[in-house]
């Protein structure tokens, strides 16, 4: 029950749930209007080609979500019927992209931290699985 690929199986397990949780939520919820920071990015988005890239260059709103959704906008070009699903799909796109992004750091972290290395096989797979709990104790950080 030693196995040293256990942590690698449970990763891609807990990888494989939660992309998959994210699907469902991407699926289910595709015909929901969006919050009011997803019309502002929208807008951001249609404002692109009459006011070029400066329409979403400012301090408040990030420029490359709406640059994304204009690029997706223009080839796509959905009706008010698929706006919602595009808009949902491209959300799950970055969920995907930034999921499997941070697995890799990761991954990458613990491949040089050696103190991680010498722990045993359930050490190993609770260190990739389960965040670190924040130190309850009085003094700051």
């Amino acid at each position: 029950m030693n196995d040293p690929r256990l942590p690698g199986r449970v990763r891609r397990i807990a990888l494989v749930v939660t992309l998959g949780l994210g699907a469902l939520d991407a699926w289910f919820f595709r015909q929901w209007n969006l919050d009011y920071d997803g019309i502002s990015y929208y807008d951001l988005a249609r404002a692109v080609p009459n006011q070029g890239v400066s329409a979403v260059v400012n301090g408040y709103w990030s420029p490359l979500y709406p640059l994304t959704l204009r690029a997706a906008l223009k080839l796509f070009r959905p009706d008010a019927d698929a706006m919602y699903p595009l808009v949902r799909g491209i959300v799950f796109l970055t969920y995907l992209g930034t999921t499997i992004s941070f697995d890799r750091l990761v991954r990458g972290i613990l491949s040089y931290s050696p103190g991680y290395q010498r722990q045993s096989v359930w050490v190993q797979t609770v260190a990739v699985c389960v965040p670190p709990a924040r130190p309850q104790s009085d003094r700051p950080l």
